[in-house]
């Protein structure tokens, strides 16, 4: 869900693309998901991959539907701070209040956080960020 899907120029925006941009890459994940063990000389047979295609297309799908945004954060956060700052957004404000973010790559990777406010491209969050965020964070909104 992005607040506006066309630049001034009638250009389709990068907002507007985030969320199939996600789910391509997710979709990508699909054959890894389901990948098998190859086949060992003289060893036991393959294991069984971890999901079935079904299952794996399951996990994708929701996915999908819950990501809502994502980026990369563009000025330094550190620990003990409230923000995160992605300076390519242009968010209404307290668009995302209530909702998750989580740091799924890069420095701070693995910290989730509800986001109590925010502003044109600076999320606030309600309890503070235990590892340093900077240049090669990369986030999700979800929607919860």
């Amino acid at each position: 869900m992005t607040t506006r899907a066309l630049s001034a120029t009638g250009e389709v925006t990068e907002a507007f693309l985030a969320p199939f941009m996600l789910a391509a890459m997710l979709s990508l994940a699909l054959p890894v998901l389901t990948r098998q063990a190859p086949p060992q000389d003289g060893g036991p047979e393959p294991e069984a991959p971890p999901f079935t295609p079904e299952q794996a297309a399951d996990i994708v799908a929701a996915v999908n539907g819950l990501a809502l945004d994502h980026g990369m954060v563009t000025s330094p956060a550190a620990a003990g701070s409230y923000g995160l700052v992605d300076a390519s957004r242009d968010w209404a404000t307290g668009m995302h209040r209530d909702r998750q973010v989580r740091v799924v790559d890069g420095a701070g990777a693995g910290q989730m956080r509800v986001i109590a406010d925010n502003s044109e491209s600076t999320l606030v969050v309600q309890t503070p960020w235990t590892r340093p965020l900077d240049a090669t964070s990369v986030y999700v909104i979800l929607n919860s």
